[in-house]
């Protein structure tokens, strides 16, 4: 009798701690995996990751066992093991990817579902930063959407977890002739005003290191607001999460009458309440450019400019 109370003290002891550990759940392609060079940011003791090699959870130090050098990740999950919180990070990232890569019974579904099922399951986050390949291919917003849509339904299956928080990383910029980043970037921004549990980070504006790729710089930009973010939304610490979000232009188009230019911004779900007159636009950043009016909503700001073709000043 003795040895079954100490068995289920020890047991609900876990069990406990098991409950408290986060997991977040890491795929995309080779920004996900990570290509600024090492040494990376530094961990904590809190934030383990898991070893392939050796079958355990160890301390997570760059490089990641994702195929890659440094990226964002470890950065955001340092400032959560510095609150208190201890977390795990997982899952699988290959370069040069398309998100077809991720359909049902192909090699990367194979080897991120084979994640979810090792160390995953009631995972509490899934980070993707994906679609650079896609963009430079040339796929529109309606099927990228569509295949991200079915890939994190698949997600949360796996791991049992039908809330799981989706961290979509939106596509930074393309320094190339060739290939068009904005229909993925669209699909990113609908995907999550979509999904009452995904949240939009984008990696426009970062410090690049290449034609596609962050810096070291970059990649721990975007850890910080990786960090901001899910303290927000997820951990609800409003001293951590002060400043997110920002909040960060992520798309500009020029209207259909050439004079007006519709701006989204990256977290749509928390600009219910902004007017247009919370937003300055700045010509070549030595002052106010001269516009018409401006209109605003919780999912746009639209501002007109006099003149044809209604240039913002570069």
């Amino acid at each position: 009798m003795l040895r079954a109370v100490v068995f289920m003290v020890c047991l609900i002891s876990f069990m406990a701690v098991a409950e408290d550990v986060e997991t977040w759940i890491i795929s995309g392609q080779s920004n996900a995996c990570g290509r600024a060079a090492v040494p990376g940011a530094e961990g904590h003791e809190k934030v383990q990751t898991y070893d392939p090699a050796s079958r355990k959870w160890v301390l997570a130090a760059e490089p990641l066992k994702l195929g890659g050098t440094v990226g964002p990740w470890l950065k955001a999950a340092a400032h959560i093991g510095k609150a208190g919180i201890p977390l795990r990070l997982t899952g699988y990232a290959s370069g040069g990817q398309l998100i077809s890569h991720w359909d049902e019974k192909q090699s990367g579904a194979t080897g991120l579902f084979a994640a979810i099922q090792r160390d995953g399951i009631n995972g509490d986050v899934f980070l993707w930063y994906q679609g650079e390949s896609d963009g430079k291919e040339g796929m529109d917003s309606e099927t990228y959407k569509n295949k991200l849509k079915d890939l994190v339904e698949r997600v949360r299956t796996a791991a049992k977890n039908p809330q799981m928080v989706v961290v979509v990383i939106q596509l930074g910029a393309w320094k190339s002739t060739s290939g068009d980043f904005m229909p993925i970037r669209e699909a990113q921004r609908q995907f999550v005003i979509a999904d009452k549990n995904a949240i939009l980070v984008p990696a426009l504006g970062r410090v690049m290191g290449d034609y596609v790729h962050l810096s070291k710089e970059g990649y721990f930009e975007m850890g910080d607001e990786i960090a901001r973010a899910l303290f927000k939304t997820r951990y609800k610490r409003e001293k951590e999460s002060a400043g997110w979000p920002g909040p960060v232009l992520d798309n500009a188009v020029l209207g259909a009458d050439g004079k007006s230019i519709v701006a989204h911004f990256a977290e749509v779900k928390q600009l219910g309440g902004i007017r247009a007159e919370d937003f300055g636009v700045l010509e070549n950043a030595s002052g106010a450019h001269p516009r018409t009016s401006r209109q605003a909503a919780g999912k746009a700001c639209l501002w007109h400019w006099p003149g044809s073709g209604g240039n913002p000043g570069g």
